[in-house]
């Protein structure tokens, strides 16, 4: 006989909590349904125990009552929120240990130390009790989970696939904090040298050059080319870099305001996507995100309507969603993918060959999982790009910059011996 916890439902919908001893999960959920209840959560608490042991979880004795914290309304400049990624991680681990995910959750809320994410699972299990799915309760914390992430988890709510889902979403997640880790080891070479740069003008203009002035107007000598220039451009830094930070941010507040509004968003994501090499990257990073997503939709039998409109809520750009949407009426009314892809610009043309031969031999999900893989090759290829060309701009910038205080530091010496020796 074993001990079963259950969260159940009446038929008049109030929520029921407790546990049943049963031989078996089946008549556990037997036992119950006599009673009238209708479980939405069953599991084995031995079975509990001993997936909490495999994750590494620490045991306590009771379970803390639901509680915030204020670290899930602090979204993270840059990178997944270190809660949300632990939060996937132990329910990945706990739900291939034998645990569904909704107690598996549970579970996590009464056993882990760490306060945000003990908070952040008592929340969520909260919800789930009350019939909120997985997906709605992860989308009410926005600082914790990117859109597009929690409509990855309800596409595999959706097809009963929620744990390769998961899997696939931390691989991606894992995958952006490489690149992000990739572009800052990249960047950080040449901020350092514009850094330096920047040091010596500012040592050259502020310090050395009103020395030098000062000699060469007692020597009766001339400014050379390089000091005019210098000069010019310490003019330019002193009174044109306050009104560029100013005019800067005033025009990040003006378009994060307008972005709000549904023609600015549209307009913005627009303009996003044909900026150079900045323009391609989002491209690839749109057109994997739907090609995985379809695959991994296709794969597990939804059917294509609904596997369209997941992609489309998952997209991360408002006029890529649209283009989505566009082209789901079409196929739904009977247009192939290719051809609804070609009129409304979804995937690059290049890939519709690929598409056009899923179709005819039966293997399309194969065919957009091969398309995921090749834009994820061409995301890593376009964010090489654009880390050489940036660092290219930066370094030769700096090189230029650096030379001419010299050029200008070797005249002026030159200049300052001649009228001496005169």
């Amino acid at each position: 006989m074993s001990t079963f916890n259950y969260i159940a439902r009446n038929p008049a919908g109030k929520i029921f909590s407790g546990t049943i001893d049963a031989p078996d999960r089946r008549t556990a959920a037997q036992r119950l349904a006599r009673r009238g209840l209708t479980p939405t959560a069953l599991a084995n608490e031995a079975a509990g125990e001993n997936a909490l042991k495999k994750a590494g979880i620490p045991q306590q004795s009771s379970a803390p009552a639901v509680e915030d914290h204020p670290a899930l309304h602090k979204k993270r400049a840059f990178g997944p929120h270190k809660t949300g990624r632990s939060f996937l991680e132990k329910i990945y681990s706990l739900m291939t240990s034998g645990l569904p995910a909704g107690d598996a959750i549970k579970l996590l809320g009464q056993r882990v130390n760490d306060p945000a994410l003990r908070a952040l699972c008592l929340r969520v299990w909260h919800d789930l009790s009350e019939g909120v799915p997985l997906a709605g309760a992860l989308s009410r914390f926005p600082e914790v989970f990117a859109t597009a992430d929690v409509r990855l988890i309800e596409a595999g709510e959706a097809t009963g696939t929620l744990a390769p889902v998961i899997k696939r979403l931390l691989e991606h997640i894992e995958s952006r904090e490489t690149l992000r880790s990739k572009i800052i080891a990249s960047l950080l070479y040449p901020i350092c040298i514009i850094a330096l740069a920047c040091g010596v003008i500012a040592l050259f203009i502020f310090f050395l050059m009103p020395m030098l002035q000062e000699m060469m107007e007692k020597l009766g000598g001339e400014m050379n080319v390089f000091n005019k220039i210098l000069i010019a451009l310490s003019q330019v830094i002193i009174y044109g870099v306050p009104i560029a930070v100013v005019a800067a941010i005033v025009g990040f507040f003006a378009t994060k305001n307008w972005r709000e509004s549904e023609e600015g968003r549209t307009k913005t994501d627009g303009w996003a996507l044909q900026i150079p090499l900045i323009g391609k990257i989002l491209v690839n990073v749109e057109a994997s995100r739907l090609c995985s997503l379809l695959a991994t939709l296709m794969e597990n039998g939804l059917n294509t309507p609904d596997a369209m409109r997941l992609a489309e809520r998952a997209s991360g750009n408002v006029v890529q969603q649209h283009r989505i949407s566009e082209a789901r009426r079409l196929i739904s009314d009977g247009a192939s993918f290719t051809n609804a892809f070609r009129r409304h610009d979804v995937l690059p043309i290049i890939d519709l060959d690929i598409v056009t031969v899923g179709e005819s031999t039966g293997t399309l999900p194969a065919a957009f999982a091969q398309l995921a893989r090749s834009h994820e090759k061409d995301l890593d290829s376009a964010l090489n790009r654009f880390i050489v060309v940036l660092s290219s701009v930066v370094l030769g910038s700096a090189v230029t910059i650096v030379f001419l205080c010299l050029l200008s530091i070797v005249m002026t010496i030159l200049s300052v011996s001649q009228s001496a020796g005169q």
